[in-house]
């Protein structure tokens, strides 16, 4: 019977985004009304888009910049990231694979902000670098947009890419409040350190050693507790929303969000 009411369940959602979001002529009552027309101005508001190079990040720093925000796309590929840049000048002529998107008015008609490109490999401890180096040109920061996501990788890579990597470039960026407080030891734990057993941590119970491989290609077997990638990948939803939900709560007490 569960497994029934799963079934109804999944079909059930599945019918609802379409419907909602999928904008089917059949069904035109329900298609969104909202557009990128009835953005307010967006003059002298800084914005930073991670994975603003393709996609809804890219359609995001399209309209933002026509709304004359300064937008900086943060992308792992430099190349990458200049080419939507120059697209996006070109007010969406070139798009994501050669897509063209909504224009409101010709380039040369438009009142438009700024854009320029940030180096960011959320994959790697340099986040905090590109960070550093995004302070150095901007002073503050209005919105920022964390859409980078991966979707075929390795499970651990988009835990990290999708989430943690998020986190430590907002712990970061130019702030009046620090939104995550640095990690440290209270001075009333500190005497509970004694009995802590010694050495570090074991993490063979998630990757083997890489001696023990199970495959020609020489990749490390998969550990006992480590999940199935659609599961982890949707850990990585959860521990996004579980982020927003704290962000929206500290940041919001001193009006910035």
């Amino acid at each position: 019977m569960r497994t029934n009411m799963g079934v109804f369940a999944n079909l059930a959602h599945s019918w609802n985004h379409f419907v909602t979001h999928g904008g089917s002529p059949m069904i035109f009552w329900m298609r969104p009304n909202w557009s990128v027309d009835q953005m307010p101005d967006q003059s002298g508001k800084t914005v930073l888009i991670t994975g603003g190079n393709s996609g809804v990040g890219y359609a995001s720093a399209l309209a933002l910049y026509n709304a004359n925000a300064n937008v900086s796309i943060a992308c792992r590929s430099h190349a990458r990231a200049q080419e939507a840049a120059e697209d996006i000048k070109k007010n969406g002529d070139g798009g994501i694979w050669g897509v063209r998107y909504n224009q409101r008015t010709p380039a040369e008609e438009s009142k438009l902000g700024s854009i320029d490109v940030l180096t960011l490999d959320l994959s790697d401890l340099i986040v905090k670098q590109a960070a550093e180096e995004y302070k150095l040109h901007v002073l503050k920061l209005d919105l920022l947009y964390l859409n980078a996501g991966i979707l075929a990788a390795r499970d651990t890579l988009r835990f990290g890419s999708m989430v943690l990597g998020h986190q430590r470039l907002t712990t970061h960026l130019p702030s009046s409040h620090p939104p995550f407080a640095p990690v440290g030891i209270r001075e009333s734990d500190r005497p509970l350190l004694g009995w802590a057993r010694p050495g570090g941590i074991n993490y063979l119970s998630v990757v083997r050693h890489p001696d023990d491989v199970a495959t020609p290609d020489g990749s490390p077997k998969r550990g006992k507790n480590e999940l199935d990638r659609w599961t982890e990948y949707g850990q990585t939803k959860w521990a996004t929303i579980a982020m927003a939900k704290y962000l929206a709560n500290v940041v919001d007490e001193v009006g910035t969000l």
